[in-house]
């Protein structure tokens, strides 16, 4: 219980079946990720939690020496105002059933039906106890949700059975950098409409490359967009949130086990602690000669607030501490310098600095606003007036991450390299900034969220910008054609360079976290949101509403129910895979599916 109101007090939530899935999968991170955001949690909640078994056992003591009559009035009362709560909520929930009139859900957020905030605050915000039955009658409830039984891709095939199929002659063995920026949204650049320069790095890298300006990622939370995007995989494989295991049950490739068999040099430099529910296990498929993360960095790792005693201790062990951007380029730069010149190599480099809070490492001076505010700055919990304010935080953090990109590309440079390197950098997922009443990422899919950019810079390649629907699992297809090596089975993105078909193709986001339960899936100008707690679907115009800010599902249901269905022919294929997945597995996940173009609104 106690656990549960620290949760809420830094997210506004109680915690549900997937925050306790998160907690136990990565428990000492998890401390530590609390203690990063909101250390006064670890002091306020247990203290409240003695207060009230202080009160308690007052109480008890003072009731014991009640006569019986008394003590027998004392249970009726409770017992009385119980039932008296029970049928308020009872009318309060027909009552709201009638009352049509649109409310906003908090600060910004979507307008909602009075019925629709009585209910979410009703599963989210009633109590732990509540809360976790809540996610008992869903889990129940989402077990009745369609499973496929004979959707599958293609025959698995080993790694030297790929490199078979790799003609040589043909293949251009050029290195291959892959960047992940934590949270980092399309419009933070001015390539891709930013209002201000904050990463003129990545905007002159994008002015001599390939500007993807319509790409979605596949989740809003980072365990499962990474692993995504470096495997080509959609990360649904469970009705609820799930770790990593180290033992995965399902086959997955990564670069490195395609490109090491063929003489690449292969490494990690990730500035987070890749244990955090289990990416250590989904990564770590022996493909990669040198991985560095926070565990196994020799240096100092950081969180918030470090002068604390607590914090000292987390940056001890290594178990929760973050890499400073710039020491973990500093490896990366020190390992590509170790390499021969004509040995190629391929590197998965994530940059951290930018995870909420958005810490500033004090070396650095910050370009917009003072660099702080007055107030915490909690997951997905601050003053949605002073949203701004914690945006200057945020870009500030994307410009440190950006001066360290710098001294990436100018030592490639300086090395001979950059003309035989290709870049990649694309965000795991956006961050949103109370634009639709909430901030941070793990919540609800709105654009803020999911749009993310996506840049390849190819040697002797002419830039340019492609707006043709993409999802960021299409980096490591697009990557081995730009290799010349052929499409991996494994994979259930596509080679951006193939444009056909990719017009009226449909973009799925996933998020399973304390937060929310949603899936998003794009085709043509609209967007629907389903929210698999509530079974509420939200349908948008991105042609004519881009902010999404009017649910038009009501107006245009042939849309929304063909978006209902591709998501769930999708949500079938997936789950009906791996819900039935031997124990040795002998072929990939199935293909998304391909639906017929949607409609267009017809006039009025």
């Amino acid at each position: 219980t106690m656990t549960s109101w620290a949760g809420f007090y830094t997210t506004g939530q109680f915690l549900g079946f997937e925050a306790w899935a998160q907690g136990l999968a990565s428990p000492t991170l998890m401390f530590a990720h609390v203690v990063e955001i909101a250390p006064a949690a670890l002091a306020l909640v247990p203290a409240a939690a003695v207060l009230v078994v202080l009160v308690n056992a007052k109480v008890v003591g003072w009731t014991s020496s009640w006569p019986a009559p008394r003590a027998r009035a004392l249970v009726y009362g409770v017992g009385a105002t119980l039932v008296l709560a029970t049928g308020v909520a009872a009318a309060a929930d027909v009552a709201s059933e009638r009352d049509t009139t649109p409310v906003a859900s908090g600060p910004n957020g979507p307008t909602v039906t009075p019925h629709e905030e009585f209910v979410s605050m009703g599963m989210d915000k009633s109590g732990p106890v509540a809360r976790l039955l809540v996610d008992a009658f869903r889990a129940v409830a989402m077990t009745t949700l369609r499973a496929g039984s004979g959707e599958r891709g293609a025959r698995i095939i080993s790694a030297a059975a790929y490199a078979q199929r790799v003609r040589p002659a043909q293949a251009r063995r050029l290195n291959v950098i892959v960047v992940l920026v934590e949270s980092l949204r399309k419009d933070e650049l001015t390539a891709e409409g930013g209002a201000r320069e904050v990463m003129p790095v990545l905007d002159s890298l994008a002015r001599e490359s390939t500007v993807y300006t319509h790409v979605v990622a596949p989740a809003a939370q980072s365990d499962y967009a990474t692993t995504s995007i470096l495997s080509s995989q959609f990360p649904l494989r469970s009705i609820t949130f799930r770790p990593f295991p180290p033992d995965l049950p399902f086959p997955r490739v990564l670069p490195y086990d395609i490109l090491k068999p063929l003489g690449y040099r292969t490494a990690v430099f990730s500035s987070q602690n890749e244990n955090w529910m289990g990416m250590y296990n989904f990564l770590n498929t022996g493909g990669v000669e040198h991985f560095l993360h926070a565990e196994t960095f020799k240096g100092p790792t950081y969180s918030a607030n470090s002068d604390r005693g607590l914090h000292d201790w987390i940056e001890k062990t290594g178990h929760a501490g973050k890499i400073d951007d710039g020491d973990n380029i500093t490896e990366a730069i020190a390992w590509t310098d170790s390499i021969a010149p004509s040995v190629p190599f391929f590197a998965y480099v994530n940059l951290q600095s930018s995870h909420n809070p958005y810490l500033l490492m004090r070396k650095f001076t910050p370009r917009f606003g003072p660099g702080y505010v007055s107030f915490p700055v909690l997951f997905d919990v601050y003053p949605a007036d002073s949203a701004g304010a914690v945006r200057d935080m945020y870009d500030n953090s994307l410009a440190y991450a950006d001066v360290q990109l710098g001294r990436l590309f100018a030592a490639l440079k300086k090395s001979g390299r950059w003309d035989s390197t290709v870049v990649a950098v694309v965000g795991d997922h956006g961050e949103a900034f109370y634009e639709h009443g909430f901030g941070a990422h793990g919540s609800q899919l709105f654009n803020e969220v999911t749009r993310v950019p996506l840049i390849i810079h190819v040697p002797s390649r002419a830039p340019g910008r492609d707006s043709l629907p993409a999802s960021s699992i299409d980096v490591m297809p697009t990557i081995l054609g730009i290799l010349k090596l052929p499409p991996h089975p494994a994979y259930q993105g596509v080679d951006l360079a193939n444009r056909a078909g990719r017009r009226d193709r449909p973009l799925f986001t996933l998020t399973q976290t304390a937060m929310a339960d949603q899936v998003s899936v794009e085709q043509d100008q609209w967007k629907l949101i389903f929210d698999l707690r509530r079974s509420a679907a939200r349908l948008y115009d991105l042609r004519d509403d881009p902010g999404e800010l009017r649910d038009v599902a009501a107006q245009f249901p042939a849309q929304r129910d063909a978006l209902m269905e591709t998501m769930a022919t999708w949500w079938s294929r997936q789950i009906g895979y791996y819900r039935q997945l031997p124990a040795r597995p002998e072929y990939y996940a199935p293909p998304a599916p391909v639906p017929e173009p949607l409609a267009p609104p017809r006039d009025e």
